[in-house]
């Protein structure tokens, strides 16, 4: 079998390419007692690369760019689940990629990549004699002609099916287990009620480092620091002690969560007061100052709140409360300043409302309370309750409300069901069972708000997922899910 002589970092090659490494870089303990060969390789199996070098492309010069590391679970964080996998992980990249050992029923020949041709010029230049093989005849089929050439002498060895050799790792995009992180995170919630603001320089009770996540999660830094973004961790205060201090990141209880955000609601409807720093348009839209906003809502809290608004904490929730683009990511002592999103608010306070009232609401009723609340706008920028429907806050309830018994009158009322999806559980077979308790029946329209972020979390796509837990009916012209 012939094989084309190529460059592994070309991206015009479209099947994959098997690189050797000495079974040294990997494990020590790999070679048997009675193993004493030193030269021993490891085969590893790059995928082809992208055009364009894009995320997902692996090549050598990956490799051997000096940041390439593997990084296996030891378990002894109490938190990793694929005990036998390891992970290949790419820092100036930003990506990983999995790595799995797989059986080939194939004999391979390994040889070196170099012919000896090359290293035979290389001497010459250098000044070595190097003594020529003697030249032989070779027959050519097609004609009675003989040529002479020079054979070439290559070392190699056989890896045969069943042997130790006969495997290779190969290598496949890896995807940061989010619902591995958000497990992490859990573990260490910050609840200034309960900690009296104080923190223990015991590290491993404040949080985790980006690095230790890193390594538990088996991906590169930047990896986890996008999913922190996405996932709003939250930042713990730093203990009280000199010197640099690492960031570390946790979750931040739901009650602080709660009263801290409602302080910077209060904050923004006194926008009279604060009038420098907003928008003068009657619909509210404008940008805040992270250091001068925080400092007011926290001057503004009172005695008995002063645990829980502290510093840390309102900045944590106005950037929850800020636009997807604005500068989340900057620097905490630079001059910040945050966009405010209405409809983050907006639902915020959707759920506020839902919190107080146990019973559904009335849709009238409610949106007259709702928009008491929400800061900055007019009566012609006021939220719709699509809003919430469309956030997988609620759900819309039609009642038939008898007004007169005598004169058997009725009318149709729409009714605000509290279902929020957060609080819904992150592996699909649970969360699905959920939903179809809830309702026998759903419409597309009211099912996606509940099913995205499994897609997000899983890496399917909405069809994949709702194929695989749900069934389709027909029923009044229309389509419905159904529990499969």
């Amino acid at each position: 079998m012939a094989f084309a002589n190529r460059s592994v970092d070309d991206s015009s090659n479209d099947s994959p390419t098997l690189l050797t490494l000495p079974v040294t870089d990997f494990d020590r303990n790999s070679l048997s007692d009675d193993d004493t060969d030193s030269e021993r390789f490891v085969l590893l199996q790059l995928p082809p690369l992208k055009k364009g070098g894009g995320g997902g492309s692996l090549s050598v010069s990956c490799l051997m760019s000096g940041t390439a590391r593997i990084i296996g679970p030891s378990g002894e964080d109490g938190f990793s689940r694929q005990s036998q996998q390891a992970c290949l992980v790419l820092e100036d990249k930003g990506v990983s990629f999995a790595l799995s050992r797989v059986e080939t029923s194939n004999a391979l020949v390994l040889v070196p990549s170099a012919p000896a041709e090359s290293a035979a010029k290389e001497k010459r230049g250098s000044g070595d004699k190097v003594s020529s093989p003697p030249a032989v005849k070779k027959l050519r089929l097609s004609d009675d002609e003989c040529t002479s050439v020079r054979p070439t002498e290559m070392r190699a060895r056989l890896l045969q099916p069943g042997g130790a050799g006969a495997s290779f790792l190969e290598v496949r995009p890896h995807h940061l287990d989010r619902r591995l992180l958000r497990k992490m995170l859990a573990a260490s919630e910050y609840d200034p009620y309960n900690n009296s603001g104080k923190l223990s320089l015991d590290v491993s009770k404040r949080g985790h480092s980006v690095n230790e996540l890193a390594l538990a999660l088996r991906c590169t830094e930047r990896e986890v620091r996008s999913a922190l973004i996405s996932l709003c961790a939250f930042e713990m205060p730093a203990p009280s002690q000199k010197g640099s201090i690492e960031r570390r990141y946790g979750t931040l209880s739901e009650e602080a969560q709660m009263d801290a955000t409602l302080a910077i609601v209060e904050a923004l409807n006194e926008c009279e007061e604060f009038g420098e720093q907003f928008s003068s348009t009657k619909n509210f839209d404008g940008t805040v100052e992270e250091k001068w906003f925080v400092e007011k809502v926290v001057g503004r809290s009172k005695d008995g709140d002063a645990e829980v608004l502290e510093e840390s904490v309102v900045r944590h929730c106005l950037r929850r409360c800020a636009a997807a683009d604005s500068a989340a990511g900057e620097e905490r002592h630079s001059s910040v300043k945050y966009l405010i999103d209405v409809d983050k608010i907006a639902i915020f306070l959707g759920h506020h409302l839902f919190n107080k009232q146990l019973e559904p609401w009335e849709e009238q009723c409610f949106l007259a309370e709702w928009h008491k609340l929400i800061p900055g706008v007019d009566e012609a920028s006021r939220p719709i309750t699509a809003l919430l429907l469309h956030a997988g806050v609620a759900l819309r309830e039609s009642k038939h409300v008898e007004l007169s018994s005598e004169k058997g009158e009725e009318v149709k009322l729409n009714h605000l069901v509290y279902f929020p999806e957060s609080r819904l559980p992150m592996e699909p077979e649970a969360r699905f069972r959920k939903i179809f308790s809830k309702r026998e029946k759903w419409s597309g329209k009211d099912l996606e708000p509940y099913v995205t972020s499994l897609t997000e979390e899983h890496g399917l796509s909405m069809a994949e997922m709702l194929m695989k837990h749900t069934r389709t009916i027909a029923e009044e012209g229309r389509q419905w899910y159904v529990a499969r």
